[in-house]
């Protein structure tokens, strides 16, 4: 893995400003790190996203609204979601292992890399 510098923003303000091309934002970082030890991603600067006010899981009149930040496992065992949308529930259970399950962000689940071997193998153009 090659050496890259980190910062904590507090608020979504500084993040965004610290956000570029040669950079990447963690949350629950469960595919962010292993592709930066295969050298798929190199990024300069990596951004903490945790502090963001990102969390949340609320139900209202207009449906389910749940935070980019929250915790697969979270969602999957609120109450909310397990009465209202049974299937968002299942399947986040059945998504993933449990240690994957309490770090992995609903927000980086949603925009997860491929998980295709060419895409990982840095060796195949």
């Amino acid at each position: 893995m090659r050496a890259f510098g980190f910062a904590a923003p507090r608020g979504i303000d500084d993040a965004l400003r610290l956000a570029g091309d040669a950079s990447a934002f963690l949350a629950g970082g469960t595919t962010l790190v292993d592709l930066m030890k295969l050298d798929v991603l190199a990024p300069e600067q990596v951004i903490d996203i945790n502090r963001l006010p990102l969390h949340g899981i609320r139900l209202g009149p207009d449906g389910l609204r749940i935070g980019a930040l929250e915790r697969m496992e979270d969602i999957a065992r609120h109450d909310a979601v397990a009465t209202r949308y049974p299937l968002i529930s299942q399947a986040l259970l059945l998504s993933a292992s449990p240690q994957l399950r309490n770090m992995a962000s609903i927000g980086g689940n949603l925009l997860q890399r491929t998980r295709c071997g060419y895409f990982r193998d840095v060796a195949t153009p």
